[in-house]
């Protein structure tokens, strides 16, 4: 009996420990810095979610924040980001660089730049960042551009906003 219940909760604990925790959102802030005519984007997740999402996968344990953090778990978030974060800047599609990440107390801050800015007419975001793995996923954004600050949550239900500028 105890073999049953010890296979049952190695074969199902993994699966829960995601689910810890009772929110799933991830919060990312962009700017528009004007001296250096670049897009500034810090994008927050929940440590524990970016580890398990990645492992699931296929990357190898990430221990983010860990002495024994893989040498590859900028690489596997950079991948991930590239595919499930995307900002369309005047209708064209932006060139975005993974600047890296820190993690700190229970979060990852992951940090992307998109250079040789000129002009922002619009801005488009689109983050399906864990809405596949999570259902009540939320994905707020706040942007400071041109002197305009704005905000919207983005889910399921609506992967993606515009904010057009005058």
């Amino acid at each position: 009996m105890r073999l049953l219940f010890g296979t049952f909760l190695l074969l199902f604990g993994t699966s829960f420990s995601s689910w810890s925790h009772g929110y799933h959102v991830s919060i990312t802030q962009i700017d528009y810095n004007e001296k250096t005519n670049a897009i500034e984007i810090a994008i927050k997740l929940i440590t524990e979610d970016v580890e398990f999402v990645l492992e699931e996968q296929g990357a190898e344990r990430l221990f983010l924040g860990e002495k024994n953090e893989t040498g590859k778990a900028d690489e596997y978030i950079q991948k991930y980001l590239e595919k499930h974060f995307s900002v369309v800047l005047n209708d064209e599609i932006t060139t975005q660089l993974y600047l890296g990440k820190e993690v700190e107390e229970g979060e990852t801050w992951c940090y992307i730049e998109i250079k040789d800015v000129a002009d922002i007419q619009s801005l488009k975001v689109k983050s399906t960042v864990f809405i596949n793995e999570y259902h009540g996923q939320t994905n707020r954004v706040n942007l400071t551009i041109k002197g305009v600050t704005n905000s919207f949550v983005l889910s399921r239900a609506k992967v993606d906003d515009k904010v057009v500028f005058n």
